[in-house]
């Protein structure tokens, strides 16, 4: 929209509702979070994309609302006032999805209306003018009021068969389809499909956010979701279900998932794969020595 130099107002409802899912027979497909497949045929798909020109002053209220599709929104430079449910989802969870993650707003900006981002559940950018950072939310001085549940139900956890799936990412120089010395294999899904796949990461390549990268920086990485890191322990630190008399940690407690990043229970190829009980102060690494045997753990 960015050359509709006489447009000055979007009303109420205007873009509500630009998707389609995709069904086969009589049932909707879905994708790796579990949410219906959007419907993408040529050069026909979801509404993606909003970018307004800085002559539009007016915006309506649920203008954008339950677009399931959409990824960015950069809403120019005279909308000061964002109203009640301009991009509200009205379904929450993971059936219907959403896909925002990045939101440009005015410098001039002075209010956001109640529910106005409601239930995007990967929104984790927000800015104005050289503040956009990603990973970073910033508002300017002249901001006065945001309304009841503004952001409610963004940046929740998604789930990946019943698998939490964790968003980092890594330098592209760092990620091998093939095994290498010194890299963690890592089980990784990709959005558009619902199966897993290995890859080899670097661990010193990987990072949790792209802020206070620059743009050229920020193009040397990938994003990856990842479902599982193998990784290694010594045969001797395995417990038995059935001792008694000693301390142990189950492991889906054992890693620090606030700086791993990586919930700690076993990832199961086969449902007769037993859960692993590992002594307290056992030691996982990512990477074997001759020692250790290993797990894919989530």
């Amino acid at each position: 929209m960015k050359g509709l130099t006489k447009l000055r107002a979007i009303k109420a409802g205007a873009f509500q509702k630009c998707y389609s899912f995709f069904k086969m027979g009589t049932s909707y497909t879905q994708d790796i979070y579990g949410s219906y497949r959007l419907c993408h045929s040529g050069d026909y798909g979801p509404l993606e994309t909003v970018e307004l020109p800085d002559c539009v002053t007016e915006l309506g209220e649920q203008a954008f609302a339950d677009n399931y599709g959409l990824k960015t929104v950069d809403l120019g430079e005279g909308i000061e006032s964002i109203p009640e449910k301009a991009f509200y989802n009205a379904n929450a969870g993971n059936v219907y999805g959403a896909k925002l993650e990045k939101v440009i707003v005015s410098s001039k900006l002075t209010s956001i209306g109640k529910y106005a981002f409601q239930n995007q559940t990967r929104l984790n950018t927000i800015g104005y003018g050289d503040t956009v950072k990603n990973g970073t939310a910033q508002f300017p001085s002249t901001l006065g009021e945001v309304g009841d549940y503004a952001f409610a139900g963004c940046a929740t956890e998604a789930t990946v068969n019943g698998y939490t799936v964790y968003p980092f990412y890594v330098k592209k120089a760092g990620m091998s389809d093939t095994e290498k010395d010194g890299y963690a294999e890592y089980a990784v899904v990709e959005e558009d499909k619902s199966s897993t796949k290995t890859v080899y990461i670097a661990e010193d390549d990987r990072i949790s956010s792209l802020a206070g990268l620059s743009e050229t920086e920020q193009l040397q990485y990938t994003k990856v979701l990842a479902v599982a890191v193998r990784c290694y322990y010594k045969a001797a630190d395995v417990a038995e279900n059935s001792v008694s008399g000693t301390t142990y940690k189950v492991a889906d407690e054992y890693l620090d998932t606030t700086t791993d990043a990586y919930k700690t229970y076993y990832y199961r190829q086969e449902s007769t794969q037993p859960t692993l009980r590992l002594k307290t102060g056992a030691t996982l690494e990512k990477n074997k020595d001759s020692s250790m045997e290993s797990r894919r753990q989530q």
